[in-house]
């Protein structure tokens, strides 16, 4: 808490951090409990736990992202093809999940009174919800609720 952690390469790594600077380059399995922290990432396998206020920043990510948070600037570089599953819940937040390297998923977003950019066409969106499948939407599957939220997916 209070403190700056950096590491290089570490397999399964769980974190309860408050108030802190986390740099990261490879993580294979990362469990997070952040408040007010902010976490850099070059890549990441899986993620998951809980992120309350700060930022978290993935340069890669290569297998799926389970958060959980409120007033989060939460923003991905890439997203691998790979990547199965992207889960937010949340509310006031930034996130950027750039969808430019994938062509086969879909998107199911709740929420009410965000600001919303995707490089699809929203179908007729009831208070900023939608459900939108890309290609076949096998492959990737982003479940994102979050209201007041900035969502940038271009």
């Amino acid at each position: 808490n209070r403190g700056w952690f950096h590491a290089k390469h570490i397999s399964t790594l769980e974190i309860d951090s408050k108030i802190s600077t986390v740099a990261l380059g490879a993580v294979g399995q990362l469990t997070i409990t952040s408040n007010d922290d902010q976490y850099e990432m070059e890549e990441v396998g899986v993620i998951s736990g809980g992120k309350n206020y700060g930022s978290l920043r993935v340069d890669t990510l290569r297998n799926s992202l389970d958060l959980t948070g409120v007033n989060a600037d939460i923003k991905v570089h890439e997203i691998e093809p790979d990547v199965s599953t992207v889960k937010i819940d949340g509310q006031y937040a930034d996130l950027r999940l750039p969808v430019d390297n994938l062509k086969d998923y879909t998107v199911n977003f709740e929420g009410t009174g965000s600001n919303l950019y995707t490089p699809f066409k929203r179908p007729h969106a009831t208070d900023s919800s939608f459900k939108v499948t890309v290609g076949t939407g096998k492959k990737n599957s982003f479940s994102l609720k979050c209201s007041n939220c900035t969502l940038d997916m271009k």
